[in-house]
Formats: structure tokens, C-alpha cells, sequence
């Protein structure tokens, strides 16, 4: 959602919840665009942005909108479909960038 917070406030430490069983994942989509969503390797010196933010009077970059799910969600989290909005005009309409996330429901 659009928590306009930054990932190490009190706030969404709150909301995520203590570690363990109960604690919500955070997905953190990188950029993409539809049709062409491709996955990060680890360890592949890819580097895809995550930011979601724009601030335009400080030129800053920064992520404030997540994606959090419970554990039987994550489960069903296709990150291979799932990604933060990468085109030319994603600032049309907002200065947030739109967070597509895609699950596999059954």
C-alpha cells in the first residue's frame, strides 16, 4: 500500500509485526513493465530499481509504497509477474510509481 514511510520507520516496523511465525513479508517488486517483467538473480550484478517515490524539489528517489502479505499469501506471491511500474510516463498521474503484484490464487 502507500504507506508514505520509509522502510526502517517505527510505523511499518509496527505493521509488519515482531520476527516469527505471525511477522507479514515485504514482496519489494523491482521495476518492470507488463510483458516484460524480468527476475533478479542473486549474485547476477543486476541492479533493478525498487524506488517509488519521486521527490522533485529534493531530486530524491525513495520506496514508500509495499507490498505486505501474511505467510500463506507469500506462498502464493508470483515475483516473476509482480513489479514496481517502469515507463517513460509513470509520472502522468502521480508521484508515486504504481506496485503491481501478481498471486496465484487457487
Amino acid at each position: 500500500g502507500d504507506f508514505n514511510d520509509d522502510p526502517s520507520s517505527e510505523t511499518l516496523k509496527h505493521l509488519r509485526g515482531p520476527a516469527g511465525k505471525w511477522r507479514l513479508a515485504d514482496a519489494r517488486p523491482m521495476g518492470g513493465r507488463p510483458g516484460n517483467v524480468i527476475p533478479y538473480l542473486e549474485g547476477s550484478g543486476q541492479r533493478r530499481s525498487v524506488w517509488t517515490h519521486f521527490f522533485d524539489d529534493d531530486d530524491v528517489f525513495s520506496r514508500m509504497d509495499y507490498i505486505l502479505m501474511n505467510r500463506d499469501l507469500s506462498g502464493r506471491y508470483r515475483a516473476d509477474l509482480s513489479y514496481v511500474l517502469d515507463l517513460p510516463t509513470w509520472g502522468v498521474a502521480s508521484d508515486h510509481r504504481p506496485v503491481l503484484a501478481t498471486f496465484e490464487l487457487r
